[in-house]
C-alpha cells in the first residue's frame, strides 16, 4: 500500500512494468522519461543491462495529481525479466502499487505472457490483497499482433484494463501510465471509504532498493543458462561478420543499408521516400475517423471519444484551399489538415505521426488539452495527418475586435520566446504569428502549425517580423509584445540559443520595431 513521505509532503506509490525478457518495459520508461520531462524528479536509473537486458531495475520518479488531498509521487519501475532474475523480480512486484503487465502482442509470445502473469498472482495471493493490473499489448506495428480485447483474452485477464501500444515510437506510453494512475488513486480512495491505514516514513531511495535486491540469490542453473544465451548470440554475430567478410554482394548491401539507416536518424525521414514520401495530393482528403488502426491516433486512450464526439457524417466533403488547408469547425473543434500533412501510405503517415506527438508533448504547457492527431487512409492508400483541438480566440482574431489589451500582449510576448526556446531544444519549427497563439481560461496556448524541420534564425525573424507587422497593422501596443519579447529572450534562453536565434537580420528587425514606438 502507498506510504506518506513526511519529508516530500506526499503520497508515494509504486508503479512496477512487469512482463518477460523484451517485452518493452524499459522502453516504456524511457519513453515517460523524454514525455514526462518537467513532471521528473530525477532521471531514469538503470544500475546494470547486458545487451538491453535489465538486470537489476530501471527507475524514475513522476510527480502526478492528487490523492485523497495529499500531492502524489509515483516511483515507476520496471523489473528484470529473465528467469535466472526471479528473485529481484518477485520482491519488486511484491512493493508495488499498481502493476503494469507489458506483453508482446503477437501470439507466440503471448503464452509466455499468460505463463509470466502467474508470479503476480501468488504474490497478490501471499499479501492477502488485489494488487491493481493494467495490461498493455505493446508491439502493435508487428505482423500478427492481436488488439486489445484478443490479448486480454489470451491471457485470460478480460477484467483488467488494456492499452494498445507501439512502445518503440511512444504510442500507448502515456495512457498506459495514465490508466495505471487511475488505477491505484481509485483503490486508495476505495480503502479510505473503509479503513485508510498508510505507513508515514521515507520513501526508498534508487540506491537503497538497489542494495536490497543484490542481496537477492540468483538461480545458478538459470543463470548458466542465460550465459550460453549470451555465448550463442555472440557467436552467431561473429558468424555474420565472417559472412560479410567473405561476401563482396552481401558486404555491399549490408553497407548501402547501413548509409540508409545513418540517413533516416539524421533526416528523420523514413526508408525511402521514393516510397513512402509526400502523396500526390488528392483534391478532397477523406475526413478522420475514431476507428482507424491503433498507432494512427493520439493520444490513443481519449483521442477515439474526442473524434467520435465530432459526429462526422460520412457524406460530409471537405476541399484544399488556394493554400492547400482544410479547416473546418465540427462541435466546437477545430478540424484541420494540409497537403504539407499528406503521405503516399499508411507507414509513412503514422511514423510523420508519431513525431508530430511528441513535439505537442514538448510544448507542454502551451499544448492545448484535448489536441488529438489522426492519421486518415484513404480508399486510394494516400494518408493525411488531422489536427483536432478546441476551437479557441486566437490572437488574431481578438485584434480584430478590438479587445487586445496591454497585459495580453505582454503574455503573448512570453509565449512566443517559450515556443521558440520549445522549438529550438526539440528541433522542430513553429510560427510566432498572431494566428498561431489561442486563448484558454486565461492562458495562452499554441495553435499553429509544427512543422518537422529544423529551425532556423531566417525563419525566426521572418516569424517575428510577421508578429510585428500583423500587431501594427491592427493599431495595437506593438511596444508592449516587444518589451516582453526581448526580456524573455534574455531570461528564458542560453547565451548560445540566443546567438543562434538573434542574428543581424532579427536585429534590425527589432531595432526598427523598437524605433517606430
Amino acid at each position: 500500500m502507498p506510504i506518506y513521505d513526511p519529508i516530500e509532503q506526499r503520497m508515494a506509490v509504486r508503479v512496477v512494468y512487469d512482463g518477460i525478457a523484451f517485452a518493452g518495459k524499459t522502453t516504456n520508461l524511457r519513453q515517460l522519461c523524454m514525455l514526462f520531462a518537467a513532471q521528473k524528479s530525477c532521471e531514469l536509473v538503470t544500475p546494470a543491462d547486458v545487451r538491453g537486458r535489465t538486470l537489476y531495475f530501471d527507475w524514475m520518479q513522476i510527480t502526478a495529481g492528487v490523492v485523497c488531498g495529499f500531492p502524489l509521487l509515483c516511483q515507476v519501475l520496471s523489473v528484470p525479466g529473465q528467469a535466472a532474475l526471479a528473485n529481484r523480480r518477485r520482491h519488486l512486484l511484491s512493493t508495488a502499487d499498481v502493476v503494469v503487465y507489458v506483453c508482446d502482442g503477437r501470439e507466440p509470445a503471448l503464452a509466455a505472457a499468460r505463463r509470466g502473469l502467474a508470479l503476480y498472482d501468488d504474490i497478490a495471493r501471499a499479501a492477502g490483497r488485489t494488487i491493481p493490473l493494467v495490461i498493455q499489448a505493446n508491439k502493435q506495428d508487428r505482423p500478427g499482433a492481436l488488439d486489445g480485447a484478443a490479448t486480454i483474452r489470451a491471457l485470460g485477464r478480460e477484467t483488467a484494463p488494456v492499452v494498445e501500444a507501439i512502445a518503440s515510437d511512444g504510442v500507448g506510453v502515456v495512457d498506459t501510465f495514465v490508466t495505471a494512475i487511475r488505477a491505484v488513486v481509485h483503490a486508495i480512495q476505495a480503502q479510505s471509504e473503509r479503513d485508510l491505514r498508510v505507513d508515514v516514513r521515507r520513501a526508498e531511495t534508487a540506491a537503497e532498493v538497489l542494495a536490497r535486491l543484490a542481496r537477492e540469490q540468483i538461480d545458478p542453473e538459470w543463470a548458466a543458462e542465460m550465459l550460453l544465451e549470451e555465448a550463442q548470440a555472440a557467436f552467431d554475430l561473429e558468424q555474420v561478420r565472417s559472412c560479410l567478410a567473405n561476401d563482396e554482394t552481401l558486404r555491399i548491401a549490408s553497407a548501402a543499408a547501413a548509409d540508409e539507416i545513418a540517413r533516416a536518424a539524421v533526416t528523420g525521414a523514413g526508408p525511402s521516400r521514393a516510397d513512402s514520401g509526400t502523396a500526390e495530393t488528392p483534391d478532397s482528403p477523406t475526413l478522420p475517423s475514431h476507428e482507424v488502426p491503433t498507432g494512427f491516433i493520439w493520444p490513443a486512450h481519449t483521442g477515439r471519444k474526442i473524434v467520435r464526439s465530432l459526429g462526422l457524417s460520412p457524406d460530409l466533403r471537405a476541399a484544399f484551399d488556394g493554400d492547400g488547408v482544410v479547416t473546418f469547425v465540427a462541435a466546437g473543434r477545430v478540424v484541420r489538415t494540409s497537403t504539407r500533412a499528406s503521405f503516399a501510405d499508411g507507414e509513412s503517415a503514422r511514423q510523420a505521426l508519431v513525431k508530430s506527438a511528441r513535439a505537442c508533448t514538448q510544448l507542454d504547457r502551451l499544448l492545448v488539452p484535448e489536441t488529438v492527431l489522426v492519421a486518415q487512409q484513404g480508399d486510394d492508400g494516400a494518408c493525411s495527418i488531422w489536427t483536432v483541438r478546441p476551437d479557441l480566440p486566437s490572437i488574431e482574431r481578438l485584434l480584430g475586435g478590438g479587445h487586445l489589451e496591454p497585459a495580453l500582449l505582454d503574455a503573448y510576448g512570453v509565449a512566443a520566446v517559450e515556443a521558440l526556446r520549445t522549438s529550438l531544444r526539440h528541433g522542430f519549427s513553429i510560427e510566432l504569428g498572431p494566428a498561431s497563439f489561442g486563448v484558454q481560461h486565461g492562458m495562452l496556448r499554441y495553435v499553429g502549425e509544427l512543422w518537422l524541420e529544423p529551425p532556423t534564425a531566417e525563419r525566426f525573424s521572418r516569424c517575428v517580423l510577421d508578429a510585428v507587422e500583423a500587431l501594427s497593422r491592427a493599431g495595437a501596443d506593438v511596444a508592449a509584445f516587444l518589451e516582453a519579447f526581448e526580456r524573455e529572450l534574455q531570461r528564458r534562453l542560453t547565451v548560445d540559443e540566443r546567438e543562434h536565434v538573434v542574428g543581424d537580420r532579427l536585429h534590425a528587425i527589432l531595432a526598427r520595431a523598437i524605433g517606430a514606438r
